[in-house]
């Protein structure tokens, strides 16, 4: 009973053995996940202010694009008012150029055609005072200047070297009206190129938090069934550790009631000794009070035998 009993607590503690090993594994796996989870929110928490403040700089270099694009339309808007007012500039110019010219053709025939180019003249400085006062631009106001010149000093070539300016001013403005159109085009395009990088960025990080909000809960599922199982098997070791206590203390109680039986049953063995050199003892007597006894009896038939051998005697005798 008390080796069962002993085997018993060996496979108790064998099975405590692989409880508190297994309780250490899952404890050092829990420690892990929780770990890796604190590591997953530390990067998704860096992550966050990373797209964060690249969304930031973004938006904010969108903010600086939209306004140069609004500023590049207000200097487009005001190119083509001042475009259109020096083609205007340059029509008029050249239509009174022409007046003039053939009014110079038309004095070669006639006396009276100076009279009429005096005229012209005239009434092309007053057209050019009209048109300098209607004309804000500066570039214009020289323009304005070289038709009252004309008017002043009808000299023709004069008019003709200001068409000649005016027409190289309005390929300049054309071509800086193509350039600030091709600027325009550029930054809406780098615009467009923002808004959608932008938008991939949001989605990015949209995306990017909703994946680690599923890790995360993942992991802290897989963390709760973890911590259950250990406090599980921690109350099934505490029970196995209890059962064992109990069981000691049986086998302690065993091996006490066995070291007495031991004791009873060394002073039963000295007994049955003893008594084993007592019997020897009296089979040795016995048979030296039989030998006697017999003696005694050989003795008692010889005296018999002799007292009834003297009474016939005796009978005899008398």
């Amino acid at each position: 009973n008390v080796l069962i009993k002993s085997t018993e607590s060996d496979r108790k503690n064998r099975e405590i053995r692989e409880l508190k090993d297994m309780l250490e594994h899952k404890s050092a796996e829990l420690e892990e996940q929780k770990k890796a989870v604190n590591e997953l929110q530390q990067k998704a928490e860096c992550s966050d202010k990373k797209y964060c403040k690249e969304i930031e700089n973004m938006s904010c270099k969108m903010f600086q694009l939209t306004n140069q694009v609004g500023e590049l339309e207000e200097k487009l808007q005001l190119a083509a008012s001042e475009g259109l007012q020096r083609e205007q500039c340059y029509n008029d110019l050249l239509g009174e150029y022409e007046k003039i010219h053939s009014l110079v053709k038309a004095q070669d025939t006639s006396e009276d055609g100076g009279v009429d180019l005096q005229r012209g003249q005239g009434e092309i400085g007053v057209d050019n005072t009209q048109l300098v006062a209607n004309n804000s631009i500066a570039e214009d106001q020289g323009c304005a200047g070289a038709l009252l010149e004309v008017g002043q000093t009808k000299d023709l070539s004069v008019l003709h070297d200001q068409i000649s300016l005016l027409e190289n001013s309005l390929e300049a403005q054309k071509q800086l009206n193509s350039d600030h159109q091709q600027q325009y085009e550029d930054l809406l395009q780098r615009k467009g190129e923002t808004e959608a990088r932008l938008c991939n960025v949001e989605q990015m990080h949209e995306s990017f938090v909703t994946e680690t909000k599923q890790h995360i809960s993942d992991l802290q599922a897989d963390i709760s069934a973890r911590q259950k199982l250990v406090e599980k098997t921690s109350a099934v070791l505490e029970e196995k550790e209890m059962q064992l206590q109990t069981l000691s203390e049986r086998l302690e109680n065993r091996e006490a009631e066995l070291q007495d039986l031991k004791v009873n049953n060394k002073f039963l063995e000295d007994a049955v000794r003893q008594l084993r050199l007592m019997s020897g003892t009296w089979d040795s007597e016995k048979k030296d009070m039989s030998s006697m006894i017999c003696s005694y009896s050989k003795k008692i038939e010889d005296l018999t035998e002799e007292n009834s051998t003297l009474r016939n005697l005796s009978r005899a005798l008398e």
